[in-house]
């Protein structure tokens, strides 16, 4: 079969998308079908482009065997909810062209968000007679709302409109969790037989081997014989990272120590005080 697969990040960019978005390409093409996938130029975690993808528009390079058609996007300098709008509409525009550039497939995946990635499945689903299935990895809308980081937007009704619709209209509609099963449920008024927990994954093989020794314990006494709870992932609004507060509040025996990376950069660029 001919696949297409679209991401807003792949390969080499480095978040949980990229990595489910490459794994499940990968897999595809080495189960003997055709993939291409349609994403925009490498620029995450470092929210810049490398050298060679500024002031381009379009590249098609190959990962693998699998074809890649890669779009402009902007990565804004300095992130706001507003840039962070701008970099999507930027994507979606480039990322439409580059499915009339795919031509005809049998099957189209994509991994949200952007919510609007959905959208643009929908329309090549009635152009190509395709499949769609919708891998839904993030419910931003519904993380940024319940933060109050968009207010009382008019767009906002126009993009719960459009995440439901996209649900309603793909073939099958799959996420990460059974809450957002549940959620996903209740925009789209979806059947049983038409969504899907379909669970991120490990390299079973790469995670049994033993990592190198961590330097934590050595570096602060004090903790040796403590247990250490530690979170790897984005440190922003969206993750809530205050749980972790009043987690702690129920284990007050312990003794609790949050450094913050971004505490030290700021302090060693001269950009504020130092960390607490």
């Amino acid at each position: 079969m001919k696949i297409l697969v679209s991401s807003m990040t792949f390969a080499p960019d480095h978040s949980g998308i990229s990595l489910y978005s490459t794994d499940f390409a990968t897999y595809a093409s080495e189960q003997g079908h055709d993939v291409t996938v349609v994403t925009g130029f490498s620029w995450y975690p470092k929210w810049e482009k490398r050298p060679e993808d500024k002031k381009k528009f379009f590249r098609t390079e190959y990962f693998k065997s699998i074809k890649i058609l890669r779009g402009y996007l902007y990565v804004p300098k300095k992130v706001t909810s507003l840039t962070r709008v701008i970099q999507e509409i930027t994507f979606i525009l480039f990322a439409l062209i580059n499915f009339f550039r795919a031509g005809r497939q049998d099957v189209i995946v994509v991994f949200t968000t952007p919510i609007n990635l959905g959208l643009i499945g929908v329309l090549f689903q009635k152009i190509w007679k395709a499949k769609l299935i919708i891998n839904v990895q993030d419910l931003q809308l519904d993380a940024a709302q319940s933060l109050g980081m968009l207010g009382k937007l008019p767009i906002i009704d126009v993009m719960n409109a459009v995440e439901s619709y996209s649900y309603r209209k793909a073939d099958i509609v799959t996420s990460i969790s059974d809450g957002m099963i549940k959620l996903i449920r209740q925009k789209g008024a979806l059947d049983d037989d038409k969504i899907y927990l379909w669970p991120n994954w490990i390299d079973v093989n790469e995670a049994n081997q033993k990592g190198t020794e961590g330097v934590f314990r050595d570096k602060f006494s004090q903790y040796k014989d403590k247990i250490i709870v530690g979170y790897a992932g984005n440190v922003g609004v969206k993750q809530s990272l205050s749980s972790l507060i009043d987690l702690s509040e129920k284990f007050k025996d312990y003794t609790k120590l949050i450094k913050s990376k971004c505490q030290c950069l700021k302090q060693k660029h001269g950009l504020g005080p130092p960390a607490s």
